[in-house]
C-alpha cells in the first residue's frame, strides 16, 4: 500500500501518521487491500481540513471535513469512509448474489422436454434433390428430410438465411 501524506500549511506528525494508518487497516478489512491513499492535511485560518482518496482494486472513495480539531476532522472522515465502505461491500455483495445462477437438478425425460419446441412426425419420400428443394420453399421450412431417389439414403436439407443451401447426406 502506498500512503502519501501532505501537510499545507501544517506539520504531519509521526502520531497523525500512526493513528491515519490504524484506521486505514480498518477500512482494508471491509474492501480489501489499498493500493494507494492520499491524506491532505491543511490549516485555513482557524480551521483544519482533512482530505482522504482512497484506491483499492474495486473502489475509490473520497472525503473531506473541516474542524476546529485535526483529529475531530480525522475521526470524521474516517467514519464516513467507513460508511461507504461498508455500503459499497454489501452492495457487491448482493450483485453477486443477484449474478449467481441456482443449480437445478434435473431429470433425462425434464431435460428433454425442456429442449423440445416443436414435435413433427415424417414420411420420408424418394425425391430428387430439386423436387426436395422445390418442397421447401412450398412448405416455408427451413429444415427438410428425404431419401434420396437414387442412392436410397437419407438426406436433410438446410435454407441458410443467405439463400444458400446445406445438404447433409446420411449413410
Amino acid at each position: 500500500m502506498n500512503i502519501n501524506y501532505t501537510g499545507r500549511n501544517i506539520e504531519v506528525t509521526s502520531d497523525l501518521k500512526k493513528y491515519t494508518e490504524k484506521r486505514l487497516k480498518k477500512i482494508e478489512k471491509f474492501i480489501g487491500p489499498l493500493l494507494e491513499a492520499e491524506i491532505v492535511f491543511s490549516t485555513e485560518k482557524y480551521q483544519k481540513a482533512v482530505e482522504i482518496n482512497i484506491k483499492s482494486k474495486n473502489f475509490i472513495f473520497n472525503a473531506k471535513e473541516k474542524s476546529k480539531d485535526i483529529y475531530i476532522a480525522l475521526n470524521t472522515v474516517f467514519d464516513q469512509l467507513d460508511r461507504r465502505a461498508k455500503k459499497a461491500k454489501e452492495k457487491l455483495k448482493k450483485e453477486k448474489k443477484r449474478t449467481a445462477k441456482p443449480i437445478v437438478s434435473l431429470t433425462q425425460s425434464q431435460k428433454a422436454q425442456q429442449n423440445i419446441i416443436r414435435n413433427d412426425t415424417l414420411t420420408l419420400k424418394p425425391m430428387s434433390l430439386d423436387e426436395a428443394i422445390e418442397h421447401m420453399n412450398i412448405s416455408n421450412r427451413e429444415v427438410f428430410a428425404f431419401t434420396d431417389m437414387d442412392s436410397g439414403n437419407l438426406h436433410i436439407l438446410h435454407k441458410r438465411k443467405s439463400g444458400n443451401y446445406d445438404l447433409i447426406e446420411i449413410k
